[in-house]
């Protein structure tokens, strides 16, 4: 299991090697890259936000989809900014984005520790308190026959 992250990791890294060139070419002017685009993105699920994204926007997007799956976002309605709106898709999401010299943009979501589960809740039920015991007196023997019993019969005269 160890070995998958690495497998993405190694993977993403070659996909990267191998558009870099490409991506120089294609990289948009600095003045270009602020104009405002009318986004209508609606809200759902993350992946296929971003998609839509990169399509409208022009930029190269590169996350894996499966690391993303189960994540969902508001949308973006407007003209702004391709930075604005990715950051609006973004809000509030576990995922952190890298810009690369070439203008491309990294997705990955974020490593968080494994949460230290609080300890079982104990599952018995409810207790209730328990009636007093009843209990059993005991024979009153005649004074004469020596009665050492602790509790009598009210009727009883021996102490």
């Amino acid at each position: 299991m160890r070995g998958v992250p690495l497998l993405r990791t190694a993977l993403l890294q070659v996909g990267l090697l191998i558009a870099a060139p490409a991506l120089c070419a294609d990289a948009p002017p600095a003045a270009a890259a602020e104009a405002p685009v009318t986004f209508r993105i609606a809200a759902g699920p993350l992946p296929a936000a971003l998609q839509q994204w990169a399509q409208r926007s022009g930029r190269v997007l590169l996350f894996d989809r499966s690391e993303l799956a189960g994540l969902r976002t508001a949308g973006v309605q407007g003209a702004q900014t391709a930075d604005a709106a990715l950051a609006h898709l973004l809000y509030d999401q576990p995922v952190d984005v890298r810009r690369t010299a070439t203008g491309s943009y990294v997705l990955r979501r974020q490593r968080r520790p494994p949460a230290v589960a609080p300890p079982p809740a104990a599952s018995l039920p409810p207790v209730k308190p328990a009636a007093a015991p009843q209990v059993e007196l005991a024979p009153c023997m005649s004074p004469a026959a020596g009665c050492r019993a602790r509790r009598c019969s009210p009727p009883c005269r021996c102490r």
